[in-house]
């Protein structure tokens, strides 16, 4: 990760900007961490690993990639060879059984 300042930001942007898909910028502004930049493709990762792990909702996921259709993010999982998140199985199991009692199926 390279660090640099606000005002070195500002008067270098191309070369801040200028960076590899694995690597990030860390902008220090009065010095404090501000801002964190990284590659789109960097970051369509973390959003997706995040999401796929149940760090993030999907409606959080599909607001911070900017997609309106469900369609699109199972399209972006799968150009990123990842699946979409499921429940554990006893989770799952829980689940099934509260409906089923709420809705007198039992």
């Amino acid at each position: 990760m390279r660090v640099m300042t606000a005002t070195e930001v500002k008067n270098k942007l191309g070369d801040a900007l200028s960076f590899p898909d694995d690597d990030s910028l860390l902008i220090k502004k009065n010095g404090k961490e501000a801002f964190m930049v990284f590659t789109v493709k960097m970051a369509k990762k973390l959003i997706l690993t995040t999401y796929v792990h149940g760090g993030m909702s999907r409606s959080e996921t599909m607001k911070l990639m900017g997609f309106d259709w469900y369609g699109d993010l199972l399209d972006a999982l799968a150009a990123a060879k990842m699946n979409k998140p499921t429940l554990p199985e006893n989770e799952r199991a829980a689940m099934t059984s509260n409906a089923k009692n709420i809705l007198g199926t039992r």
